[in-house]
């Protein structure tokens, strides 16, 4: 039952293969022997175009070359704009150096000299090859109404103007490449030019001829003539009033499409003739066709199609018997392959495979997919085990984090003496921040702190260095001293190194006197009632959990009644955006001092504090803990 289906498989193949091939080779033949003469138009054109863009890449090189020219000119320009004299020198001596400028112009603004309306240094060849250099603007000659000044004027960009006969300069018909000399502010002061003689580039197009009778035009951006083999009375006649007389609209078709800088080709009948057409554009907007008749094209037609029927016939004869033999030979074990593979979906990925003993592809085939099956039953008992895993740890990470944030104090003071608010946000599933107080009828303990180190290690130095606080907190003493106790307890159970940055204040409720140690901590922000927020200096003593018997220093501060403190970690001041700028203490301060001026409460300054930071990093991964405690001490 299976070889028999594998054999209609195969034959299914065979007879599709056989099919196509057919079609394919009878659609072949029909269009040789129909539509060759096509075949041999498109050989032509190709060939007409390949040549017509040779010579436009030797024009547009040209072009590119006479541009280039006209940089480096203005370069040297700018070095002597404080001589009119220097300027008359330059243009000769640059014309003397091109072989492709027949003139060239530095024309300046009215008045860029003082008193002085027409200055534009010009230099031309005269008539006995030498140069002559003159002034070109003048009461008869007006440069400043002309294209080639007025448009890089306007625009501020180099521009190759329509193609003129320049009475006042070169005598000649010429096309001119304008380029805007501009000062510090961005401004056109002159424009320099270049002036390239049309005849030159008429008689290159007059080479190119892909048949004998086949002739070359080459047309401005708005359609006037610039080269014509055969008639030189329509030099600088306008292309679409020529052909205006010619009744088939194929001709006006081809050459709007031209004008429209449209590069591609075309047919047209001039009386009883068929033409081809092939045409480009130039980068400076100049188009160039090139019309060729089919009664040269079409000459070895006849040739050609027996040709391409003989080579068609060998061909499909070669490929439908390569093909069969293919199709026979490798359609037979892939209905085996097809069950096993049934099988492995199923997930038993030990499903048997077939034999094959033959030392090609599928032979490859069957080996890849025994390497499959290995890998996938590896593959998924090592994916049980590490899923299992991470899902343990991912569990403790979260009752770890649970139980961090329970040691936090979540219930704040706000009342008419003490208006506190504190708020940790963790950068992985557990922190390394701390934050504490202790309130009573007389007096406020609070604190707070940043371990060195991220993720597990750093969460346990917190719970550690916390409880030493609170314990500590708990006596009468002075805040040095206290801030020793915690520093000797973290010291002597720093098994791991890291150390912890830590403030601690106390506020006297009746004597409104601060009392605060700060050990290598982020200085805090004050604001005096009416006043302006500002960073308060402390002793620089060193972090906690270093040195076991580190002296450190305290300070204290008077507070007048209706104060305000904010506390915060490096996770707020290092919080980067996605450009890697730090938010930095200034914005926070001036974060701190917007909240201030719209009389928030504790709980919003860290809120709006909160959002500023976030509206800073924007999608930017958090990569530090963020501690941000504010205090208000009321006014009653």
């Amino acid at each position: 039952m299976k070889t028999q289906r594998n054999r209609s498989f195969g034959a299914r193949v065979s007879l599709v293969v056989m099919t196509v091939i057919n079609i394919f080779f009878v659609i072949s033949i029909a269009i040789i022997s129909v539509f060759s003469h096509i075949i041999m138009s498109e050989e032509a054109t190709k060939s007409a175009q390949n040549l017509l863009q040779a010579n436009l890449n030797d024009i547009e090189k040209e072009i590119s070359n006479v541009e280039l020219e006209v940089k480096m000119m203005s370069t040297d320009t700018y070095r002597h704009l404080g001589s009119q004299q220097e300027l008359y020198a330059q243009t000769a001596d640059f014309l003397q150096r091109s072989e492709a400028i027949m003139g060239t112009a530095i024309a300046f603004r009215d008045g860029y000299f003082k008193g002085v309306h027409f200055f534009s240094p010009y230099s031309c060849y005269d008539a006995d090859g030498g140069i002559r250099t003159i002034q070109l603007g003048n009461d008869k000659y007006d440069y400043f109404s002309m294209d080639w000044y007025d448009l890089p004027i306007k625009t501020g960009e180099p521009v190759w103007v329509e193609p003129y006969f320049d009475e006042g300069g070169g005598q000649t018909l010429m096309s001119t490449y304008s380029y805007p000399l501009k000062d510090e502010k961005g401004e056109v002061f002159a424009v320099m030019t270049a002036d390239v003689s049309l005849e030159d580039i008429s008689a290159k197009m007059s080479q190119i001829k892909p048949y004998k009778d086949s002739y070359t035009l080459l047309v401005s951006k708005n359609g006037k003539m610039l080269s014509y083999e055969k008639d030189s009375l329509f030099m600088g006649k306008m292309l679409m009033e020529i052909i205006a007389g010619f009744k088939d609209p194929a001709l006006r078709s081809i050459a709007q499409d031209m004008l429209d800088g449209n590069t591609g080709t075309g047919h047209f009948m001039l009386g009883k003739d068929a033409y081809m057409a092939v045409y480009g554009h130039l980068r400076n907007g100049w188009s160039a066709i090139t019309i060729c008749p089919y009664r040269e094209v079409l000459k070895s037609t006849s040739i050609m199609n027996l040709i391409l029927i003989l080579l068609g016939l060998v061909g499909m004869t070669i490929v439908f018997i390569l093909c069969y033999v293919t199709i026979r030979r490798l359609t037979k074990p892939l209905e085996m392959f097809s069950q096993s593979v049934m099988e492995m979906t199923t997930g038993n990925f030990k499903a048997r495979l077939p034999e094959i003993k033959s030392r090609d592809e599928i032979q490859q085939l069957r080996d890849s997919f025994e390497h499959m099956q290995h890998s996938l039953t590896e593959y998924m008992e090592s994916l049980k085990q590490s899923t299992a895993a991470n899902e343990r740890i991912e569990s403790e990470l979260n009752i770890a984090r649970q139980i961090q944030q329970d040691m936090l104090p979540h219930d704040f003071p706000s009342n008419d003496k003490i208006d506190l608010t504190a708020r940790l946000i963790p950068a992985k599933e557990v922190g390394g921040d701390l934050y504490d107080y202790i309130l009573n009828d007389s007096e406020l303990l609070f604190v707070i702190g940043d371990v060195s180190g991220k993720g597990v290690p750093a969460s346990l130095i917190m719970a550690i260095t916390k409880s030493a606080c609170s314990f500590s907190g708990e006596e009468d003493s002075e805040m040095d001293s206290l801030m020793a106790r915690v520093n000797r307890f973290i010291a002597q159970n720093n098994a791991t190194g890291n150390f912890v940055t830590l403030f601690i204040g106390r506020y006297s409720l009746k004597t409104h006197i601060l009392e605060y140690c700060n050990a290598g901590h982020n200085p805090i922000i004050v604001c005096d009632p009416q006043g302006e927020p500002r960073y308060l200096k402390a002793i620089p003593n060193i972090a906690i959990g270093l040195f076991p018997e580190f002296k450190y220093s305290s300070e204290s501060l008077e507070l007048a009644p209706g104060s305000s403190l904010l506390l915060y970690t490096d996770g707020v001041t290092e919080a980067e955006d996605k450009d890697k700028k730090l938010y930095g203490e200034e914005r926070l301060l001036e974060a701190y001092r917007s909240a201030l001026s719209r009389g928030e409460s504790s709980q919003q300054t860290v809120d709006s504090i909160l959002a500023d930071v976030k509206k800073f990093t924007g999608e930017n991964a958090q990569n530090d803990d963020i501690t941000i405690m504010s205090i208000k001490l009321c006014s009653k």
